[in-house]
């Protein structure tokens, strides 16, 4: 598959796992293959968004054009996942899938920073 072929489908997998009622917490002690499956897809989605921060952050990519073009969804995605990151970042974790704990740490910078009231769970929400 392509790169924007694969983008698509790692895209797709944190739309539905973010839309689940069981949330981003069935992928942290994931056993079952779809779930595993889901899980490395929702990792690397992350990681494009990290990538995205870093670009940003050493100058690469145009932080006000990144900026207009994606604020709300990187926010609100990071907000929505936010809890998922924290527990693979954990060593205690005894996922298969711990991570650094400076994993998606620029991306959690990034998000924090462009943040705004409305885009944080629980937050009355305008239309």
């Amino acid at each position: 598959a392509n790169s924007n072929q694969y983008y698509q489908k790692i895209d797709k997998a944190f739309r539905d796992i973010k839309k689940d009622a069981q949330g981003f917490v069935q992928l942290t002690e994931a056993t079952n293959p779809h779930l595993i499956e889901q899980r490395s897809m929702v990792i690397d989605f992350l990681n494009h968004y990290e990538f995205i921060a870093v670009g940003i952050e050493t100058g690469i990519l145009d932080e006000e054009l990144v900026k207009s073009y994606m604020r709300s969804v990187l926010v609100k995605d990071y907000f929505a996942s936010a809890d998922f990151i924290s527990k693979l970042k954990q060593p205690s974790s005894s996922s298969s899938a711990t991570t650094s704990p400076a994993s998606w740490e620029k991306y959690e910078q990034l998000a924090k920073r462009w943040a705004i009231p409305t885009d944080k769970p629980g937050q009355n929400k305008l239309l």
